[in-house]
């Protein structure tokens, strides 16, 4: 869908205490209703963050009588910036249109269950409000970059998850 290119391996895994992880100005978290930040896990990824990189963290959810993942998110990111909450970030946030015209509020998740809570985008601003992490709750974007070529979700919502994923990227680099 872009001309950059890549290959099944154009990606690395890295733990969140190593110095590996400023090779990458761009790196994704999914799943982390359990995260457990360690003490060096915390300071890497804050000097990490404070260096400029950027998190997206995805695919994670709640509801109404479960928010515990959550409720967890916030308490790790706590540790990492005590000072700071995450925000909800408004369909007019620069994030969201830095290449594609998207909105976020069309972005429907994956999977929808009778408990499913309502997705949500939230982000954490440095001191010049300069976003460092996308926090894309209850939702999935990754599941539909995983199975767009398989046919097995709907094309709309799998090319809004396409376009916001680039809109991350971009952003990601241009601040």
């Amino acid at each position: 869908l872009t001309s950059v290119h890549t290959t099944p391996e154009s990606y690395q895994i890295v733990d969140i205490d190593s110095k590996e992880l400023f090779k990458y100005p761009f790196a994704y978290l999914s799943e982390p209703g359990f995260l457990d930040l360690l003490p060096g896990e915390v300071k890497n990824l804050r000097e990490y963050l404070d260096r400029g990189g950027f998190l997206l963290i995805d695919d994670f959810r709640g509801n109404a009588s479960d928010n515990s993942e959550m409720e967890n998110l916030i308490v790790q990111l706590q540790k990492v910036y005590p000072d700071r909450n995450l925000v909800p970030l408004k369909p007019t946030h620069p994030i969201f249109t830095s290449f594609f015209d998207t909105d976020p509020t069309m972005m429907l998740p994956p999977y929808r269950l009778w408990n499913s809570g309502e997705p949500q985008f939230l982000g954490l601003l440095d001191e010049k409000d300069h976003l460092q992490i996308m926090v894309d709750f209850n939702n999935d974007m990754s599941e539909y970059w995983q199975t767009l070529d398989v046919g097995i979700c709907s094309i709309h919502e799998a090319g809004t998850a396409v376009q916001l994923g680039i809109n991350y990227v971009i952003y990601a680099m241009a601040h």
